[in-house]
């Protein structure tokens, strides 16, 4: 639970950021980098309360931590529990960073502003929480749908010449992405 509030806290603390620092990309990148720390400290934590668990608990869970086992198997249950979806996300974050980045630079910077990619990796990485499997897919097919739709709101309904930007859409996109899974998680569990 308190991986999923602080989640929404930087996903928010983001949006807010967009208001109040607009244009500024390094703000968005310190955000971005305060999220890999922020979830890299409370993976240490979650390893640290396990073993405290297994320590106080008595055996039989005392016989999978130290002088019985190394630490390094606290440390890889919860790795595949918990950190290996993060670590997931953060490689398709920093991806799609650089080859955006990339794309953006090589065609004169006329897809993105330079914060846009900060945002996005910030989304994609955010999303790997383990209970929302697999949710940056439907992030970026949300994405997918509502560029299309806005694209051709833009250029038919309102006929102007403007490019779709996303600008306001990587932060509340991923919110809702996250509000849906935890809604479809509730009615699964409880139906």
């Amino acid at each position: 639970m308190i991986i999923f509030a602080c989640t929404i806290l930087l996903l928010v603390a983001a949006l807010f950021s967009q208001f109040w620092f607009p244009g500024r990309a390094r703000v968005f990148q310190v955000i971005f980098l305060f999220s890999i720390v922020v979830i890299c400290s409370l993976y240490l934590l979650l390893v640290y309360l396990q073993y405290a668990t297994w320590k106080e608990a008595g055996p039989p869970s005392s016989f999978l931590i130290p002088p019985y086992r190394s630490a390094l198997y606290v440390f890889s249950y919860h790795f595949m529990r918990f950190g290996l979806w993060y670590v997931i996300s953060l490689a398709l974050a920093l991806a799609f960073f650089a080859f955006g980045t990339f794309l953006n630079k090589k065609f004169g910077e006329k897809f993105f502003r330079p914060e846009e990619m900060n945002l996005a990796a910030l989304a994609i990485f955010c999303l790997g929480n383990p209970e929302w499997k697999y949710a940056w897919l439907y992030y970026f097919f949300a994405l997918g749908i509502i560029s299309v739709i806005g694209a051709l709101a833009l250029r038919y309904a309102f006929r102007s010449p403007r490019r779709f930007s996303f600008y306001w859409l990587w932060i509340p996109v991923a919110l809702g992405v996250i509000i849906g899974m935890s809604i479809l998680q509730f009615l699964i569990s409880n139906f």
